[in-house]
């Protein structure tokens, strides 16, 4: 399956590649809009903790950013005067 994933869609492999350099390096992650996530068990020497917050680490941009989009439709919407009536995630 993850060779059939690797031929259908490289560039995916590159961007998790970098991304886990960087959070080697920082422990950070950021959302577009700029939001941080401090992850320090990237940082740790415990392989199957940093394996954990590497994932986490990798997702948490893509995630997040549509987190944020959403958090500011919601506050845009509210301040037009209309209620949220339910916001539903996953």
């Amino acid at each position: 399956i993850l060779d059939r994933l690797h031929a259908a869609f490289p560039r995916i492999f590159v961007y998790r590649d970098e991304m886990h350099e960087e959070y080697r390096r920082t422990g950070v992650a950021r959302t577009m809009l700029g939001r941080e996530r401090t992850e320090l068990g990237a940082l740790t020497k415990n392989t199957g903790l940093q394996e954990a917050a590497l994932r986490e680490l990798f997702n948490m941009p893509i995630q997040g950013t549509a987190a944020d989009i959403m958090k500011v439709a919601m506050w845009q919407v509210a301040q037009l005067g209309y209620p949220i009536v339910n916001q539903v995630h996953d």
